[in-house]
């Protein structure tokens, strides 16, 4: 039986303005998304395709399997109208002594370790506490703290946000900072003082569902304050980054009948998934066919088998199954057949849940039985950026039947500012720092970077050289963002 509620999209992933959608792999005709209702399961199958370096079809597959893909549906620009958060030292804690009055959360506790002396509510990971004391009864089991802000309104102002940051130990420690926006939900934290500063992390509790990122621009150094980029970004109202690779191409062979002294043998050899192109080889008790070209009818696949006489009759469909009967009577080996060289649909299944806290919530707030949002399709290559790849509109409806089980909306997975400099010095290695912008020598092969490869840039702000995977030409990177 058919899968009642399916998405196929087949799309250009080469596709510049991301729209790339089509009706399917054999034509570049455009696709049409299809409407979404509230309460359903869908089951998605995802197809990246680029333009063929063939001339006999006009894709070629792209296999992004081994890559974080997210698949979900959601609004732009959506910020949060309530809820609080949480701003993280982002360093972790393991023994020692706390600051009287700073609030505190156990991140992990080990058994062993108590510090309801100093104002815990309990001994248990995840608790938020005021330190009313500076030495924990017992700290020797390495449990995980760490100094965190107070509560953070939703829409906190930058300077309130100032205030509770250079309130914290951490921040005074580092010589406080400034916080400064340009835009709603984000934040940018100048430190003061030079030096290298661990980056702050945040977690919060917003409706709709938000999530917080935090950014590392500047590390900061001896000569370097650090500059951090805060964004409270709205988390799509349903998602998946759970797939499963579509088959590889692969043949049963099955026996219909076995040969005798008074009876041909007949096999019946299936391809799967059903070949678009590429070749096959057959293996008899008498030869191995040249290659043959799929889909192949039964008529050429006959002719590949009766190369060396007239031993064999084959019947089927174009592209299969084909019943392989015997001239001769009498048993005869199972046929083997060679699949290396066939092309078979590439892409990715999943299913993803409409029913969600988070699509209930856009309703609610919408106050409307239909919503317009977007479809976006992302990939984070194993070594490499985050890129969308696809990103349409579509339409979500209420259900007239709502038989549907809410279900909390996956996170989804983000770099954490770790991650991003160790991509950076993936992409760039040690590099001293250029001279002039026009400084190439100190850069790996002593030349200009091209394409996907990371690009220099300084900043007009205390002269500091930094790191863009995008631009074309070295230039100055905005603050507001990181690349």
């Amino acid at each position: 039986m058919a899968t009642l509620n399916s998405l196929n999209l087949t799309f250009d992933i080469t596709n510049a303005n991301k729209d790339g959608l089509l009706l399917n792999f054999s034509t570049s005709q455009p696709g049409t998304i299809p409407s979404f209702f509230r309460n359903d399961g869908i089951t998605v199958t995802m197809r990246p395709v680029a333009p063929s370096v063939t001339t006999s079809r006009p894709w070629d597959d792209q296999n992004i399997s081994a890559d974080t893909v997210t698949l979900a549906i959601g609004a732009f620009d959506k910020s949060p109208d309530n809820g609080t958060w949480y701003i993280y030292s982002g360093t972790n804690q393991t023994s020692g002594t706390l600051v009287v009055g700073k609030t505190y959360q156990i991140i992990t506790f080990v058994a062993g370790d108590s510090f309801t002396n100093v104002g815990a509510g309990s001994n248990a990971s995840s608790v938020i506490f005021i330190a009313s004391g500076t030495t924990p009864t017992t700290w020797t089991n390495s449990s995980i703290l760490q100094e965190i802000t107070t509560s953070l309104a939703y829409n906190i102002t930058p300077a309130a946000l100032q205030t509770a940051l250079n309130a914290t130990n951490w921040m005074n420690t580092a010589g406080g900072c400034t916080v400064t926006s340009t835009d709603t939900g984000t934040y940018e934290v100048q430190f003061v003082s030079n030096g290298l500063q661990s980056t702050m992390t945040g977690y919060g509790g917003f409706t709709p569902a938000c999530s917080v990122s935090i950014y590392a621009v500047v590390a900061g150094s001896s000569s370097i304050p650090a500059l951090q980029i805060i964004e409270i970004d709205a988390i799509p109202y349903a998602q998946t980054q759970t797939w499963t690779s579509l088959p590889s191409a692969a043949a049963t062979v099955t026996l219909i009948a076995a040969g005798s002294g008074s009876a041909p043998n007949v096999q019946q050899v299936t391809l799967s998934p059903t070949p678009y192109a590429g070749t096959f080889q057959l293996t008899t008790s008498l030869l191995t066919t040249a290659a043959i070209s799929a889909p192949a009818s039964a008529t050429s696949v006959q002719a590949a088998l009766n190369t060396g006489g007239n031993n064999y009759i084959v019947t089927g469909s174009s592209g299969g199954p084909y019943t392989i009967t015997t001239v001769a009577l009498g048993s005869v080996a199972t046929i083997t057949v060679n699949v290396t060289g066939l092309l078979v649909p590439v892409g990715l299944t999943g299913t993803m849940n409409l029913s969600t806290y988070g699509m209930l919530q856009a309703f609610l707030d919408a106050e409307t039985s239909t919503l317009g949002l977007f479809l976006e399709v992302q990939v984070i290559p194993v070594a490499g950026y985050p890129v969308t790849v696809l990103q349409v509109p579509v339409t979500v409806s209420k259900n007239v039947i709502n038989l549907g089980n809410l279900s909390a909306i996956p996170l989804p997975t983000y770099y954490t500012s770790t991650q991003v400099l160790a991509l950076i010095a993936t992409c760039v290695g040690n590099v001293a720092t250029p001279s002039s912008e026009t400084d190439y020598s100190t850069l790996p092969g002593g030349v200009k970077p091209t394409g996907n490869n990371v690009y220099f840039a300084p900043r007009d702000e205390n002269g500091i050289w930094c790191i863009s995977s995008t631009d074309t030409t070295w230039k100055v990177i905005s603050k507001s963002a990181i690349s």
